[in-house]
């Protein structure tokens, strides 16, 4: 009897020592995935910091470019309003020395009339 509760305790001591090598196993390979993880966390983590930096450059240009723009418009516009008007006004001081001609020439032929 004592032999079979040595051989006994020799299996349940080999199978005890090989379930802690099978934890031990498991936990090595679990702390390895959760550092793998951990770094493929941080690189793309870098990765989208990276691209949102770019994003950001690239939309900071863009409303630079814009401003750009609106400003060449304003200043066209303005330019082409100022045009304008100084067209008007050559054109109403046109037809009032026009008005003015025929007034004279109008008096003059009065004159010539009488």
């Amino acid at each position: 009897s004592s032999g079979i509760n040595a051989e006994y305790g020799v299996k349940l001591k080999s199978e005890y020592e090989k379930a802690r090598s099978d934890k031990k196993l498991a936990e090595e390979t679990l702390n390895k995935s959760l550092e793998r993880l951990s770094e493929e966390g941080s690189i793309m983590c870098e990765e989208h910091e990276g691209n949102l930096r770019t994003l950001q450059s690239e939309r900071d240009a863009l409303q630079e470019q814009l401003d750009v723009l609106m400003t060449r418009q304003t200043e066209e516009a303005d330019r082409l309003t100022n045009e304008r008007n100084e067209l008007e006004k050559q054109f109403f001081d046109y037809k009032i020395k026009s008005v003015s001609e025929k007034e004279r020439l109008i008096e003059s032929q009065t004159k010539n009339l009488g």
